[in-house]
């Protein structure tokens, strides 16, 4: 394979001058990855031990900094590409996957943000990740076709009937040449595992192994004459390391999936922070990442000679700054905005002299481009998904009074009300390898009323930007993640919270709050994603997957077995856009039966019961999967050259 030559780096070290006499192609690539339809901006807290000397007021508690989104991102890349060029390089702007899928901009427009975006930057190319499939092939091809960029992916194998069989912007390879002649090959990757377990591609399209797929792909772009190649992955930073690099002919990897954070290190200000390095050099490849969310621009620069082999391989991963909006956090009289053009001054001098931090003008273009989305986005909101069949009140397990609303189904209500448990539901509809999915109550914010189910409804219902993970747990593992959840709000000296109060679809139990940590929880059985009319007593020693929410996977809200447990797989799925697809998908919203309430029973602190076990049995199991029929297309293109 093409390599690092030592003895050309020392050259080019004392000799810069010598590289286009040598022939040499220097390349810039900027890129982002995982954006997954977010486009405002992000922040994080500056120490107040950080806030640079000369504020001139109160930065006490620290001051708020916000840097990436859409406006900010297009801006860094701009001015870096401008840049770039000015100093004789040649310039790539590459999004590395996962462009959609994530908030309320594709809930409401699907992918036209999206593809407004990536059109606005210009990028000249773009790998399809594993949530492209999310809505299945058609919504894929529907977006490609909306792209003014090339669209690869090596590993894709759409099913006979398969619209992307027909999409004119879908390539096994690209081919750019430059103005010199020099040329560089790009082959895309996409996840085979997570596309094909875990999406929802149609049914035939099937994702080749990645390892198997980029060998070939380096062989055929080999064969056309390219010795520059690299490899645009989505398949994760610990597959590019281990497996990708490993392979002859690779020089670089751009890479997207794992959401990466690699050569940023503010942890000493409040900001992000990686260990790993920015480029990670492995068998002489060079890879790199961008973190997720429109937050980071990275900014590789690689240096091959005529012969294929990498010279020089370097680069930085920014953090576009505002370098105009700077928030003061006072608990006291509640936050607020810098106004002093002295005081935003020595914030930008500040910022600017830390390494990663760019200060970025916001592209006015592009904030035009998003404005169109923004304006229609309230009216958006209203449009129907579902009808409720009938009003669904919260609780948070604590049993009392019951709303007259809701007086129809009162002991339904006092454990726990239908609303969770429809979000549950629309865990297992989003996840599809998922056996059971735990929610907890404080996650879920507001009543269902009867009637009309908005989108609005469904972000009321669900407001905060958690996302759907997987865990793989124990039937004792599970029952600990009960008795820790009931334990977080009824031992007020630990925790006191009745948002921690567990509910679930799949499992159901018996509760007695009268009893010890460790012995509230009898009676745990299991329905596998809800598809059988039986329920039997969970297997503590077998393993499971378990659908949740990131906020308590990470041990929030008393959760600690859930984090006791290691890492989980994050899906990216924002879990509001999990609840529409389920509500889409059932028409009408209705009281879940009684058998399905994860709480059979519960014996309050005052002695009171609330009990569901007589006399209940489940019918017919809810949607857990999406239909996935769709038109039929014909063969597209094996390559792009640009």
């Amino acid at each position: 394979m093409p390599t690092v030559n030592l003895a050309s780096l020392l050259l080019l070290a004392v000799a810069p001058s010598l590289r286009t006499a040598l022939g040499n192609l220097d390349v810039t690539f900027l890129h982002i990855n995982d954006h997954h339809s977010h486009f405002d901006s992000n922040s994080f807290d500056l120490f107040a031990g950080s806030v640079p000397e000369g504020i001139s007021v109160d930065t006490s508690s620290g001051v708020k900094v916000y840097f990436g989104g859409a406006s900010y991102v297009a801006g860094a890349i701009k001015e870096l590409a401008d840049l770039a060029k000015s100093q004789g390089h040649e310039v790539m702007k590459i999004h590395a996957g996962d462009a959609m899928t994530g908030t309320v901009y594709y809930s409401l427009f699907g992918a036209e943000p999206d593809a407004a975006f990536m059109n606005e930057v210009g990028f000249d190319a773009f790998v399809i990740g594993n949530h492209e499939f999310d809505d299945g092939d058609g919504n894929l091809s529907e977006f490609i076709a909306q792209l003014q960029l090339p669209v690869t992916s090596y590993n894709l194998r759409p099913g006979s009937d398969s619209p992307l069989m027909s999409a004119t912007n879908l390539h096994k390879y690209i081919i750019k040449t430059f103005d010199n002649g020099e040329q560089v090959g790009f082959c895309g990757m996409t996840p085979k595992k997570k596309t094909e377990q875990s999406s929802f591609p149609s049914p035939g399209t099937t994702i080749q192994d990645e390892v198997e797929a980029t060998t070939a792909c380096v062989a055929d772009l080999q064969v056309e004459g390219v010795n520059k190649i690299v490899v645009m992955s989505h398949v994760g930073y610990d597959v590019d390391q281990e497996k990708l690099a490993l392979i002859e002919g690779v020089d670089v990897i751009i890479g997207g999936d794992s959401h990466t954070l690699l050569g940023i290190d503010a942890a000493g200000i409040g900001g992000p922070s990686s260990s790993y390095n920015y480029a990670t050099i492995v068998n002489g490849v060079c890879i790199v990442q961008a973190w997720e969310y429109q937050k980071v621009v990275g900014e590789l620069t690689v240096t091959w000679d005529a012969e294929g082999n990498v010279l020089d391989c370097s680069g930085i991963a920014y953090l576009p700054f505002n370098q105009e909006k700077f928030t003061v956090i006072n608990k006291t009289t509640g936050n607020y905005d810098l106004t002093d053009g002295g005081d935003i001054a020595t914030m930008n001098t500040f910022l600017s002299s830390q390494p990663n931090f760019w200060p970025a003008v916001a592209d006015q273009g592009m904030t035009d481009v998003l404005q169109v989305f923004s304006d229609q986005a309230s009216e958006k909101m209203k449009t129907q998904i579902a009808t409720a069949l009938a009003n669904m009140c919260h609780n948070r397990g604590q049993g009392g009074e019951v709303p007259v609303k809701c007086s129809s189904v009162p002991v339904q209500t006092k454990l726990g009300g239908g609303v969770c448990q429809l979000v549950a539901q629309g865990f297992l509809y989003k996840v599809p390898d998922a056996d059971f999915a735990i929610q907890n109550a404080g996650g879920c914010r507001t009543d269902i009323n009867e009637g009309p189910f908005s989108i609005g409804n469904a972000y009321e219902i669900l407001p905060f930007s958690n996302t759907l993970v997987t865990l793989i747990l124990t039937g004792s593992q599970i029952k600990s993640v009960l008795e820790d959840a009931l334990e977080n709000f009824l031992n007020t000296t630990i925790g006191g919270s009745t948002g921690s109060f567990p509910t679930a679809a799949g499992l159901r139990w018996t509760a007695d709050y009268n009893k010890d940590f460790g012995n509230r929880v009898t009676n745990l059985e299991m329905n596998s994603r809800l598809q059988s009319d039986f329920w039997q007593p969970i297997n503590m020693g077998t393993s499971y997957t378990v659908a949740t929410n990131n906020f308590i996977a990470l041990g929030k809200d008393g959760y600690l077995t859930f984090e006791k447990a290691g890492e989980f797989t994050d899906t990216f799925v924002n879990y509001a856009q999990s609840f529409m697809d389920f509500a889409t998908a059932k028409v009408e919203l209705d009281t879940p039966p009684s058998g399905w309430f994860s709480s059979q029973k519960i014996t309050f602190l005052n002695g009171e019961v609330a009990d569901l076990t007589t006399g209940s049995s489940p019918p017919t199991a809810p949607p857990t999967a999406r239909p996935t029929s769709m038109p039929s297309g014909k063969a597209g293109k094996k390559s792009k050259k640009i």
